[in-house]
């Protein structure tokens, strides 16, 4: 007898997980049913995926929120059956910073709409976290002094745009470039200001369009040292050795110039007095990017002038007692004398001892002569003459 194959097929409505039998059956016309085989088949659960979801780039905001958007559905359901996915699955990134391709997990897996379905695996999503954009409040180019051919300037402000607690901060030391190193005002600077922080990775900064000034650079003389001078009624003051600058920056050409005058505070006599400088200026291709301090610090004595005290002549006659003696005062300056100087005290003199008719040396000394702007020393003598005066005369009376 000629073999047959038999196929049996089950339900497409059959449920899985479960054990179908039964007995495969020979009938013919006329002849006798016969049993030929027992069948037995297990229906298995039909895999599934997931579809119509998206991962959607965003932009930093200190959180670990993802965005996957679109309606989830079944793929792979037989005899038009439909199914509503009812999960209600949250994504999120393993940490909160930007970056690019970053994994996204979800909270829950999705599952079979019935026991007739399995899901074959779960959707996988990566995006991006981008970093959010900062400002700089209140932002400035600090003004310096000029640094010789240094672009260099430093920039302030207040960050705006920080979420949360974030640790972000800036670092605005020498984070401007100057367009001119040259001294002036409202000039172009170009920002490059860093962020810092645990968190500055999530952050780009928006930098400020700025300008800003450079002014002069205080430069000073030295090397000269003021002389002491004499009384003379003047404020005039002199110097010597050879001005010097101090502060010039690397090898600009900057020089001292000018036509420097000195004086004294006052023209009296005294120790250590203040003497000022005028008229020091500066040369050279530099020089517009200084200012010049006159040298500070200058100080000299102005001593007292000497006075001659000059013995007076004087004459007494023979027997006579000596007449006051008086003294001239010599060597005051122009435009002064006894008349318009103050002093005190008076001068000592003495001459020498004798009292016969002749000429006596008389020396006056300074004693207690005492002035402002004058000393006194013991100047030229002069004679104290005496005389043998008048003849006597005699009246003799002769008697008789």
């Amino acid at each position: 007898m000629p073999s047959t194959t038999i196929y049996v097929r089950i339900p497409g409505t059959a449920n899985a997980a479960t054990n179908y039998s039964g007995n495969i059956s020979v009938t013919s016309d006329g002849a006798t049913t016969r049993n030929v085989s027992i069948a037995t088949s297990t229906v298995s659960p039909k895999a599934l995926t997931i579809d119509g979801l998206s991962a959607t780039n965003r932009a930093y905001n200190a959180t670990t929120n993802g965005t996957v958007s679109g309606t989830p559905v079944y793929a792979g359901l037989t005899n038009d059956q439909s199914f509503e996915v009812t999960n209600n699955v949250v994504w999120s990134f393993a940490d909160k910073n930007a970056g690019t391709n970053k994994a996204l997990a979800a909270s829950t897996e999705f599952t079979a709409p019935s026991a007739n379905y399995t899901i074959a695996s779960q959707p996988t999503f990566s995006a991006n976290i981008t970093t959010a954009t900062l400002t700089l409040s209140g932002a400035a180019a600090t003004s310096r002094a000029y640094a010789a051919g240094n672009t260099n300037v430093t920039i302030t402000g207040t960050l705006s745009g920080v979420l949360g607690s974030d640790a972000v901060g800036i670092n605005g030391t020498n984070a401007g470039t100057i367009a001119s190193p040259n001294v002036g005002t409202n000039i172009a600077v170009t920002a490059n200001v860093t962020l810092t922080g645990a968190d500055a990775g999530n952050y780009t900064l928006t930098q400020p369009t700025l300008s800003g000034s450079i002014f002069s650079k205080q430069i000073t003389v030295t090397g000269i040292t003021a002389n002491n001078k004499q009384y003379d009624g003047n404020m005039s003051a002199t110097v010597s050795g050879t001005p010097t600058l101090v502060g010039k920056v690397g090898s600009d050409s900057v020089t001292v110039t000018g036509t420097p005058s000195f004086q004294f505070l006052t023209a009296g006599a005294g120790n250590t007095k203040t003497v000022t400088a005028s008229g020091y200026t500066l040369g050279g291709t530099a020089a517009g990017n200084y200012t010049l301090s006159q040298p500070t610090g200058l100080t000299a004595n102005i001593t007292k002038k000497q006075l001659s005290v000059n013995a007076d002549p004087k004459n007494k006659d023979y027997g006579q007692s000596d007449p006051a003696f008086t003294s001239t005062l010599t060597g005051f300056i122009a435009g002064e004398n006894t008349g318009n100087v103050t002093s005190t005290g008076s001068a000592s003199c003495t001459r020498v001892t004798g009292e016969a008719v002749g000429n006596y040396t008389i020396t006056c000394a300074p004693g207690t002569l005492s002035a402002d702007n004058y000393s006194f020393a013991t100047g030229t003598t002069a004679n104290l003459t005496i005389s043998a005066g008048a003849p006597l005369t005699a009246s003799v009376t002769i008697s008789n």
